[in-house]
């Protein structure tokens, strides 16, 4: 089942200036999701992501591995962050930037010793940073901000 998200807007319409890098310099191409940060809604944001950019004409190896970093970054949100999350994105000549914001409350974070299991946990942002090419966290009273920037985005070559 496909929870709706709490809005998706082009980032033209936002009223508040960037928080992050992802749409710093006018990106010929951008999407700004929010939602819950609610574990239930990661999904929907990694199918919408891998959907934009693929009508975006990005390589399907180029797609996994912007999805990857974003379910990484969502994830951490949901984990450590605040009750809403919002994901930009934004595409031009230089590459894909990735941003993740937290917002509103922080979450009281409670860790049952017999679900949490660290095997499964702590590889996240090693795996954001063998991907990136940058990567730039904020810190503000408002929540974090965490912004990858994805450089060498491919079209599909033609047959």
């Amino acid at each position: 089942m496909i929870l709706p998200l709490l809005s998706c807007r082009p980032a033209a319409c936002t009223q508040r200036a960037p928080r992050c890098c992802a749409l710093a310099g006018r990106p010929s191409r951008y999407l700004v999701v929010t939602a819950p940060a609610r574990a239930d809604r990661v999904s929907s944001l990694r199918h919408r992501l891998a959907e934009f950019l693929t009508g975006w004409g990005i390589a399907a190896q180029d797609v996994d591995s912007a999805v990857l970093v974003a379910d990484e970054l969502l994830a951490n949100s949901v984990v450590h962050g605040r009750s809403r999350m919002e994901l930009a994105i934004g595409l031009d000549r230089y590459g894909l930037r990735i941003t993740v914001t937290d917002y509103g409350k922080p979450h009281q974070l409670k860790r049952d010793p017999d679900i949490y299991d660290a095997d499964e946990h702590g590889r996240g942002m090693t795996i954001v940073t063998t991907l990136a090419t940058d990567l730039i966290i904020y810190h503000g009273p408002w929540g974090r901000c965490v912004c990858v920037i994805m450089s060498g985005i491919r079209k599909p070559s033609s047959a």
